[in-house]
């Protein structure tokens, strides 16, 4: 920075020596104007050090170069690496949401089967009590025939055919009337099983719907947030392995000392 403000303000001096001719009014004699002030440089000094300079500033501008290259092409191997893990994130939460899509959607279709499957069971529970309730019908029915003959007399108290027939219906509904007890209480403890189950289901619904919703929240803030994705990438770095395109402004077609 020393360097180039110092010749700019020779520069400046320079040309303010050519502003003088014979006519300029501040012409004068002035004390020793011939002295040479010490630390002057020769010419052939000035022209080797600002080759020196020139070279050095060259130099610093061909690193910059080679530098700027470098940086340009990590930086796109970086924003190549940044675009495909994108990529790999975006499929991944495609994947994800559909995974939990299909997944809610066969809890819902098992969830409308275990209810259709509860309403087979409570119309089939109330057939079995309408029959234990017919059987005990029955049984009253046959009961009161048997007493009814029960009060014949003399030879006429006998066990004909309609008393064993009687007989016979009375253990029959009694077997039936137990059988559909027994039916009744395992389809209801059925019954309670499948209500649990439909509770269980019910809560995995509940989550999987929730997890579908936060996914897909987070794939709307995440196409929110990024940014638009360039297409020119640099695949190789040039910069560093050629010449300069351009050619330096310290680089002149008239060089020091020519």
């Amino acid at each position: 920075m020393s360097d180039h403000r110092d010749k700019g303000q020779a520069v400046k001096l320079n040309e303010h020596c050519l502003t003088f001719d014979l006519q300029s009014p501040n012409l004068g004699y002035k004390y020793q104007p011939c002295h040479i002030v010490k630390g002057t440089l020769t010419y052939d000094q000035w022209v080797a050090y600002c080759k020196r300079l020139k070279q050095t500033a060259e130099k610093l501008v061909l690193d910059c170069s080679y530098f700027r290259g470098n940086l340009q092409y990590t930086l796109s191997k970086l924003m190549k690496a940044l675009e495909t893990q994108c990529c790999a994130t975006d499929f991944g939460l495609r994947k994800r949401l559909n995974e939990l899509s299909a997944a809610r959607d066969a809890l819902e279709w098992e969830k409308q089967k275990v209810k259709e499957t509860v309403v087979d069971l409570v119309k089939e529970m109330q057939k079995v009590e309408r029959q234990i309730m017919s059987s005990g019908s029955e049984q009253q029915l046959a009961h009161t025939r048997l007493d009814v003959l029960a009060q014949r007399t003399n030879y006429e108290l006998c066990m004909d055919q309609p008393h064993i027939a009687l007989l016979q219906e009375t253990k029959n509904p009694r077997k039936n009337t137990f059988g559909l007890q027994k039916k009744l209480l395992l389809s209801q403890k059925t019954l309670e099983t499948i209500h649990m189950n439909l509770f269980t289901l019910g809560d995995s619904l509940e989550a999987k719907s929730r997890a579908l919703d936060i996914d897909r929240r987070c794939q709307e803030i995440r196409q929110s947030l990024l940014p638009l994705r360039g297409t020119t990438v640099v695949t190789s770095n040039t910069s560093a392995q050629e010449p300069l395109a351009l050619r330096s402004p310290l680089s002149s077609s008239s060089s020091f000392g020519n």
